[in-house]
């Protein structure tokens, strides 16, 4: 689901000096096993592996480049390619299916396997074999065969029909899983690595759930790692210990979750603000469960809070709320999950930084949380503690909420986005923000 974590040692001194927490609960490998779950919960044991943690988020980089003003090449940078112009576009009959926006750019999945991404790109995160940002879609280079797709601070994924993942930007911390630490403009794979069922991208860090419900992560995973220098190699994927079941996982800012079969949810690394929801503010090296969480059907991470839908349309959220992203109407911390005011019937939920936002039945989108660039898409800059309608949407198939700008995928495969622009993150060929919708230019069904 702009922010390089340069906050890491802050965070690590904020966890250690927190107050006293209440009674540490049982991590996830001691919860009686779900029997009725459609995932095997009889592999072999998994061996414990370090914490997969990682850096706080900052909030969004502030371009100062003119429209289409070659972005700094990242260092590391691997050679690019003659890059497209802005024109490239996929065939009229190809709808969008998905869209994710990551902390300054968005990618967008083709009904045809193909990949379209737009916005920052000085790292290659657009995967057009540059690192030109672009105001308009480029198409990534050489994939047809994408299922899913994923976007990070400044990396992206895509998940193939076969199984593998491919990564392509930011890899200074092994987030892109090929080995290296070396940044790629076009895709790489994601090597030791077989049957993934779905791919979450982090700040720093990827994760992917496997096939019997195993989760795999590498990038920046233990915060431990990060204050020691980076001593341990995680270029490579390395699989979570006590996860066996996992329906589905969601990764941001610096921490992962994972939704059970059996409606409870699981969440482990940093926890400054409370946002694994455990009624501590204490870092996890192995996933723990959520308080109070036992009917959840999706999850979303946001940067420093989480949230859950519920099977009746609620949702909840805990952790950092100094914007009021939880939607309770304070801006207090929660470290247990509290029930977002005025959403009772929503269909998807998705937690960006500092903001968050809820697909409602006949595709309204309500947003709550941090609205500095117009995120919440209401027609203004105010934060709001609780929800609010998104203006002149009410086709929504989608979310995705980023950075600081959201997207959503309109029935027939059209995309709108709101927000923060000023790396071109909302595809309209402008830098203007926007505080409610605007059509991204240049995908299928649109004009």
């Amino acid at each position: 689901m702009a922010r390089l974590g340069w906050v890491i040692l802050l965070a690590g001194a904020l966890a250690a000096c927190s107050t006293a927490a209440p009674p540490t609960p049982s991590p996830i490998p001691s919860l009686p096993p779900v029997t009725s779950s459609p995932v095997t919960t009889t592999q072999p044991p998994v061996t414990p592996s370090p914490l997969h943690s990682l850096p706080p988020d900052t909030p969004s980089p502030v371009a100062t480049l003119p429209p289409e003003t070659p972005a700094p090449t990242a260092t590391a940078t691997a050679t690019a390619s003659p890059a497209p112009t802005e024109t490239t576009s996929p065939p009229a009959q190809q709808q969008v299916l998905a869209v994710a926006a990551g902390d300054a750019h968005t990618c967008a999945l083709l009904a045809d396997g193909r990949v379209m991404c737009w916005g920052m790109n000085e790292s290659g995160q657009l995967g057009d074999g540059s690192t030109r940002s672009r105001s308009k879609p480029v198409e990534v280079v050489g994939m047809s065969d994408a299922t899913a797709i994923t976007a990070g601070v400044a990396h992206s994924c895509a998940l193939l029909a076969d199984g593998r993942v491919m990564c392509w930007g930011l890899n200074y911390l092994g987030q892109l899983g090929d080995g290296t630490h070396t940044d790629s403009a076009t895709p790489v794979e994601v090597v030791d690595l077989d049957g993934a069922t779905a791919v979450s991208a982090g700040s720093l860090h990827t994760c992917a759930l496997l096939t019997g419900g195993g989760v795999s992560c590498w990038g920046s995973l233990d915060d431990s790692e990060m204050m020691e220098g980076w001593t341990v190699d995680r270029s490579r994927p390395d699989e979570v210990a006590g996860l066996e079941n996992a329906t589905a996982i969601d990764a941001y800012g610096d921490h992962t979750c994972a939704l059970l079969p059996d409606g409870r949810v699981a969440c482990w690394g940093m926890n400054y603000s409370g946002e694994l929801g455990d009624g501590s503010t204490r870092d996890r090296e192995t996933p723990v469960e959520v308080v109070g969480i036992t009917d959840a059907t999706a999850i979303s991470a946001g940067n420093d809070h989480s949230c859950a839908l519920l099977a009746g349309g609620q949702i909840m959220c805990w952790g950092g709320n100094y914007f009021g992203e939880l939607g309770d109407g304070s801006t207090d911390d929660r470290l247990t999950p509290v029930e977002v005011l005025g959403v009772s019937d929503a269909t998807a939920v998705s937690a960006g930084f500092g903001f968050t936002c809820a697909l409602l039945p006949e595709g309204l989108i309500s947003c709550w949380g941090s609205n500095s660039y117009g995120q919440l898409g209401d027609g203004s800059t105010d934060d709001h503690t609780t929800a609010v309608e998104v203006a002149d949407l009410s086709d929504a198939t989608a979310i995705s909420a980023g950075g600081s700008h959201t997207c959503a995928v309109l029935v027939g495969g059209r995309v709108m986005c709101w927000g923060q622009n000023v790396n071109g993150q909302l595809g309209d060929g402008s830098h203007r923000d926007r505080s409610t919708p605007v059509q991204v230019v240049g995908l299928s069904g649109q004009t």
